[in-house]
């Protein structure tokens, strides 16, 4: 079978990607912009894909960002229950290519939530608090391929945000997109548009898949 995206190694976002985590998410950032009584429709247009203090700092004082972006990620630490999304294990768990998880969750946060929902953490993952700039910064996806010792232009990122996708193109690797969060409109950036992780089929050479697009 012949390969769509020449690759050496796949990098992935968790949630979205990896986690069914986005009705929890957006719980969360209500929840924090009712504490700061703020529109949490509006919140919640930026909190997908990018990290806590990111977001929080467009809504409040400088000096109040550190307190408040604690606050939020204090509740992706109580109990829940998270879960896998279709593929999810098996991707993570190939040998065929190198993988690692890219997040704008904390690392803490990160290991915490692929532990609960079943799912190996890898030995590459790199979280919000390992970059001084997040997604949609080229940073977080530049800093997995160098922890990978692979150049991040052979790389095949997956991520089901605008703003993941804008941090994979920024570092010069491959954008794929899941469906899972936000519309297909808003994933231009993509080079394919896939249902879930079971699309992806990982090979020495590089990465095939389904694309949506393919089945209409």
């Amino acid at each position: 079978m012949s390969v769509r995206a020449s690759a050496k190694a796949v990098l992935l976002d968790m949630d979205g990607v990896l986690v069914d985590s986005t009705g929890m998410v957006e719980k969360h950032w209500s929840q924090w912009a009712e504490r700061r009584g703020l529109d949490p429709i509006n919140v919640l247009r930026f909190a997908h894909g990018a990290p806590s203090r990111e977001v929080v700092a467009r809504f409040v004082p400088a000096h109040e960002v550190a307190v408040e972006a604690a606050w939020v990620e204090g509740l992706a630490l109580l109990p829940a229950d998270e879960v896998a999304l279709p593929g999810a294990h098996a991707v993570l768990t190939q040998r065929v290519l190198p993988v690692a998880v890219v997040t704008s969750a904390t690392r803490v946060v990160a290991r915490l939530r692929l532990t609960r929902a079943g799912l190996p953490v890898p030995a590459v993952l790199v979280g919000a608090d390992d970059v001084a700039r997040g997604k949609p910064n080229a940073l977080p996806y530049l800093r997995a391929a160098q922890l990978l010792h692979v150049a991040a232009s052979d790389c095949v990122g997956v991520e089901d945000t605008p703003a993941g996708l804008t941090s994979i193109r920024a570092a010069g690797a491959q954008p794929l997109a899941l469906l899972t969060t936000h519309r297909p409109d808003e994933l231009s950036d993509a080079l394919a548009l896939l249902a879930d992780l079971r699309s992806l089929r990982v090979m020495p050479a590089g990465v095939d898949w389904d694309s949506v697009d393919d089945s209409l």
